[in-house]
């Protein structure tokens, strides 16, 4: 396919892996098993022996993956694996991953990864010692190719296969639990194993190096664990934003991410050099984690790769808390991606980055949040704002200058609306003055979050011209929608049909947690539907395309049991059908017919899994809704089978 990342002049290192499948062949029929496993690790073994007698030492990487299988082996004798097909797997592409690496730098293959160029280049050329080879080819192994064998494997057991665009997880990945159980078994046993891979490596290549890292308490398996415990965590979470990628765009940005993690953390190996230069750079970087690394640009990924990752961020609520993680990670400028996010509209997700930044990000990049924040123009107020309505940050954190400006914003708001509530052309419009009032509550509200008591001010009342003016500009879309009404001689006919839907959203007993400002994106998507008496408006075994919101009519609820029809509900407006089928994104369990002529409007699922993302506590109560009726239907029909 062509290159996703085009005005780069040369695709990143990593991509192609994504692009051309790396570690994703289908497994061979019967799929694999441990008796593969073992005929790997004989091949490797045989392979070993080749290496030492010809003095190549690329052996420290085969010797170290042997070490490692043979552990794990070990592991599956001791039955600690719940599912031991994917376990087989998954041991199955770590050698096979390994080995393909091995002949693509034989091959001087230029698409591949940094960190195995740089484990081979070193070993080869002497730059690196025994100790420090045999921690390179680790770090190439658990940062970059456990996650790429980790989707594999997901995929091979068939738990991506009804993933595609479905907005549900049914854990943190998509994936069973155990899948994660046995990925931390795997990384449990290579943490246990170091030790003994660290003396069988330098036992057969450096045994002077074996001695001297007895003799310091093992210091060096110390620093392999931590590599190691930093690395599984991460590594899952790559593998579940590779898991949840939706096109090959969002995946090649993923895997560019990916290899300039592994990249960066090649450096924290020259704490192991024999050369005290070397040594004390090693321990400054091991000490900072990075803080001082940008490692998105010493990696020279494009714009592309911050693109795709807040598009992941703004689309897939699944991961999309681990998209904004690994964004503040990569020291990416924060004020772009803020920017991002507000012009995709997710205040809400520009407010958690704020908080991500502030523990994820190098230094410098927290520095220069608050260098952005102290901007104090619209962007940046609108990002505080939403601060503080999701408390994402204490309010210590937050900068003084724009916070200063924030709330001269919030006493003008709230003077404005006492204003205007003055005026009678105002309070003429109820659900303007509603409106009004609300928003001078929550804003209120807002302030006492930041220990700041604001007051109305003593101010003239407009003229209802002067109102209009104040009310077109006014901060909250709501307001600004609902004062379109004050001109009842000049109704915008769409204008007030948005409006009564949401009226009609805030009168349902589903959208009572919804604010506004969600709700009139909810209204803008509400797709009116018309029914005759008799019609069916949800098929039972047939995916509903949504939840139906009743208007008018009235609606039967119904099952077909061995003993007929088994009538079960009826609603009618302001109730709502299809949800069990919306939320599962399965088939509806019962049919659901106009007793009436009905008249409803649809909530499509999609727009429904967006609400959802900001407001989980709607599924709560759709759940709490759902699970009613379900006690009730089967106590209606729990005799009708017998």
């Amino acid at each position: 396919m062509n290159d996703p990342f085009g005005a780069v002049a040369a695709t990143p290192p990593g991509v192609a892996d994504a692009l051309n499948g790396f570690c994703q062949e289908a497994p061979p029929l019967g799929g694999h098993t441990l008796r593969g496993f073992d005929e790997r690790i004989d091949a490797l073994a045989a392979e070993q022996d080749r290496l030492v007698a010809t003095g190549d030492r690329r052996g420290v990487f085969h010797l170290t993956y042997l070490s490692f299988s043979r552990q794990v082996r070990k592991g599956f004798d001791e039955g600690r694996f719940s599912d031991v097909a994917f376990a087989a797997d998954m041991s199955c592409r770590f050698i096979d991953a390994y080995l393909l690496q091995a002949r693509r730098w034989a091959q001087g293959d230029p698409t591949q990864c940094r960190a195995w160029a740089r484990a081979f280049g070193g070993a080869q050329s002497g730059d690196a010692n025994v100790l420090q080879s045999m921690f390179l080819g680790m770090n190439a192994h658990i940062h970059y190719d456990l996650a790429f064998v980790t989707l594999g494997s997901c995929r091979a057991a068939g738990d991506l296969d009804d993933l595609a665009d479905t907005w549900r997880s049914v854990s943190r990945t998509g994936v069973p639990d155990v899948r994660h159980l046995d990925f931390l078994v795997i990384n449990q046993i290579a943490w246990d194993a170091i030790p003994v891979i660290q003396d069988t490596v330098l036992g057969q290549f450096a045994s002077v190096l074996k001695l001297g890292n007895k003799l310091v308490s093992r210091i060096t398996a110390a620093v392999g664990q931590r590599l190691l415990m930093d690395a599984r965590d991460r590594a899952w979470a790559h593998a579940t934003l590779l898991i949840h990628a939706r096109t090959d765009l969002q995946r090649a940005a993923v895997a560019g991410m990916i290899d300039a993690y592994a990249s960066v953390h090649a450096d924290l190996v020259d704490v192991l050099s024999l050369k005290p230069w070397e040594v004390a750079d090693g321990i400054t970087d091991w000490a900072e984690r990075g803080e001082e690394q940008e490692w998105a640009a010493a990696a020279a990924l494009p714009d592309a790769t911050r693109d795709h990752l807040v598009d992941m961020a703004c689309t897939n609520p699944v991961v999309g808390g681990l998209a904004l993680r690994e964004l503040a990670f990569a020291g990416y400028d924060p004020g772009r991606i803020l920017e991002a996010l507000l012009d995709a509209d997710r205040d809400d997700l520009a407010a958690d980055f704020v908080d991500v930044v502030q523990s994820e990000s190098p230094r410098h990049r927290r520095a220069d949040l608050r260098r952005w924040l102290d901007r104090s123009e619209t962007p940046q107020l609108v990002v505080l704002e939403a601060v503080v309505e999701g408390r994402t940050a204490p309010s210590r954190d937050l900068p003084d200058r724009p916070m200063a400006a924030l709330r001269q914003q919030w006493q003008a708001s709230i003077d404005d609306a006492q204003r205007c509530l003055a005026v009678s052309e105002v309070a003429a419009v109820p659900e303007l003055a509603a409106a009004l009032r609300d928003h001078q509550r929550r804003t209120v509200e807002l302030a006492g979050r930041v220990g700041w008591s604001p007051t109305p001010s003593g101010v003239a009342v407009p003229t209802a011209e002067q109102a209009r003016s104040l009310l077109a500009e006014h901060p909250d879309v709501w307001v600004r929608t609902c004062a379109t009404r004050m001109d009842r001689t000049t109704r915008d006919g769409a204008m007030d049909d948005l409006i009564d839907r949401v009226l009609f959203l805030r009168s349902t007993a589903l959208f009572t947690e919804v604010a506004t400002d969600d709700l009139l994106r909810v209204a803008e998507k509400l797709q009116a539907r018309s029914y005759a008496a008799g019609s069916a408006i949800v098929d039972a075994g047939v995916r509903s395309d949504g939840i139906h919101l009743i208007v008018d009519g009235q609606v039967e609820v119904s099952q077909t049991r061995r003993g007929g029809v088994v009538p079960l509900f009826s609603f009618g407006p302001g109730e709502s059908v299809g949800e069990l089928s919306a939320l599962t994104d399965g088939p509806a369990t019962s049919s659901c017919t106009a007793r009436t002529d009905v008249r409803t409007w649809l909530l499509p699922t999609a727009v429904l899994a967006e609400l959802l993302d900001r407001h989980p506590r709607v599924a709560v109560g759709l759940l709490r809704m759902i699970s009613r009726r379900l006690v009730l239907t089967t106590q209606l029909v729990g005799g009708t089978d017998r």
